[in-house]
């Protein structure tokens, strides 16, 4: 059974009949070995590297006149040197120091990134603001950086022509530049910090995969299949714009993404960092921009923007004209009878106000008359002849109390009125003892007399 098999899965089809017809032929298989080609491949090797040699040795006789700097061929990765904070002894600490106390230098600063800021957006979306840009308000926030920015190290082997000395110098004297007359070195060197951003960004562009990543997520999410029927849309990015194609959103998700997840560099050694939100205004739009930069704080040159970011826009309302009612001087209604009130239907109101008042005053008067009228009867009841005494000191002894009389008082009521008071003769006045009792007895009789 297995050996009608193996003839079939075999590469002859020959054999296979004649296997199948009877068993009197048999198979054998044989295996060709090849020649060992180790010493081949040996000598192709030398003979490779002798090609390079003499062709190596050729272009540094023909170029290679008047090299003189080191060549320098990196071989590794980037290594990042140790990090340090720093001193008080440090110009940058002293510049900070310097940069912190002068207002009007940081007030300068502000407004120079604002104004750069404004530029920009003017120059490439004047259109989509509808006309001029300007700075609405702006939120921003100084930082000082503890330390230098972190040094990084590469290293690699480095290359450089023979040092002559000073007898093979002698005029006349030459030497053909070989490979056998180069000096080679493995050292390590510093890399500058804007090569090393550039290096890391493309040779690991991690935040390339998240971009990509996150962006196939939000356009593919749908076609994953509902739990179920009833289910509500989180946010509004959930839904799709009706009018656009589904590469054409992809690709606007991917965009935003990757200006999230990108990573600004560091600032430059000795600069300020500032960061914050400035809201810019058209004639159409408003919008928030967060911003991150960093300049020199001594000159306030060399500023360079890290990040901009859109926060929020929004659609500029056009607010109308207020126009203020012109309202006259008005007078209190007690202050008299006319009014300055040109409105017709605030009159009437201001007149029916200058009744009421009218109306309490003449019944606060009518109240005072009555009660002058009480009061005058109470003294004719005492003395029906209208003798009134003046008031009288008793120098009898200490204890002695002046007695009043009400002659004035009833003078300042019925004055007002328009009667006359009859004088009064100079001895109409009780002035013993004994009429002073019979005056009081007179008036406890007409008091108790009242109704």
């Amino acid at each position: 059974m297995f050996r009608n098999i193996r003839n079939f899965l075999s590469h002859s089809r020959i054999p296979v009949r004649i296997s199948a017809q009877s068993d009197k032929y048999k198979l054998y298989r044989v295996r060709f070995v090849p020649q060992d080609k180790r010493f081949n491949g040996l000598f192709r090797g030398l003979l490779l590297l002798s090609g390079c040699h003499i062709a190596a040795n050729t272009l540094l006789q023909t170029f290679g006149s008047g090299w003189e700097e080191p060549l320098f061929i990196p071989l590794g990765f980037l290594e990042e040197g140790p990090r340090r904070r720093y001193e008080l002894t440090d110009p940058e600490f002293q510049a900070f120091l310097k940069f912190n106390k002068d207002t009007k230098k940081a007030l300068a600063a502000r407004a120079k990134v604002i104004e750069i800021l404004v530029k920009n957006l003017e120059a490439n979306n004047r259109s989509k603001f509808g006309g001029d840009v300007k700075a609405e308000g702006s939120i921003l926030y100084y930082h000082y950086p503890i330390g230098p920015p972190p040094e990084y190290i590469r290293k690699g082997l480095l290359i450089s022509p023979a040092e002559r000395d000073s007898s093979d110098q002698s005029e006349g004297a030459s030497h053909p530049l070989r490979l056998s007359n180069l000096k080679y070195e493995w050292v390590s060197r510093p890399v500058p910090q804007n090569t090393m951003h550039r290096l890391s960004t493309t040779l690991y562009p991690s935040w390339v995969f998240n971009s990509l990543y996150l962006s196939a997520q939000a356009t593919l999410g749908w076609l994953q299949t509902l739990k179920a029927s009833g289910k509500t849309v989180d946010s509004m990015g959930d839904l799709v714009v009706m009018g656009t194609t589904t590469v054409k959103q992809s690709l606007g998700v991917t965009h935003r993404i990757l200006q999230r997840t990108l990573k600004p560099p560091p600032p430059p050694r000795g600069h300020v960092v500032i960061d914050g939100i400035v809201q810019v205004s058209g004639n159409n739009l408003v919008v928030g921009i967060d911003i991150i930069a960093s300049f020199d704080p001594e000159t306030l040159g060399s500023l360079v923007f890290h990040k901009t970011h859109i926060r929020y826009v929004g659609k500029k309302r056009r607010q109308l004209k207020s126009v203020t009612p012109k309202i006259p001087p008005q007078f209190h209604p007690l202050g008299g009878k006319t009014t300055l009130v040109e409105d017709p239907t605030s009159k009437g109101t201001v007149q029916e106000a200058i009744q009421s008042s009218e109306e309490i005053r003449r019944r606060t008067v009518e109240q005072q008359r009555n009660f002058i009228d009480k009061q005058v009867g109470g003294v004719k009841a005492v003395d029906q002849k209208r003798v009134i005494q003046e008031p009288k000191v008793q120098d009898k002894g200490p204890e002695s109390v002046p007695e009043i009389g009400v002659k004035p008082i009833v003078r300042m009521l019925k004055g007002k009125r328009g009667e006359s008071i009859p004088d009064i003769p100079p001895g109409g006045g009780a002035s013993e003892r004994g009429d002073d009792k019979k005056q009081e007895t007179d008036v406890d009789d007409a008091t108790s007399s009242k109704p």
